[in-house]
């Protein structure tokens, strides 16, 4: 069986790596409707990842 690492350490890595891809985004295409598409498939990818971590942490 796969060890995970605690969900709570996953979750915070997500986080960051989350809001790094947010302050990327709105560095490089400010007020730009790419910018909108590419913010919602980090926001859906994002929730996907926690609602993953929280099922396998049952």
């Amino acid at each position: 069986m796969v060890k995970h690492a605690p969900a709570h350490k996953e979750a915070a890595a997500t986080e960051i790596l989350f809001y790094c891809h947010f302050y990327l985004i709105s560095r490089h295409i400010p007020f730009s409707f790419l910018a909108i598409i590419f913010q919602n498939k980090i926001f859906i990818f994002h929730f996907a990842i926690k609602l993953t971590l929280l099922n396998l942490s049952k």
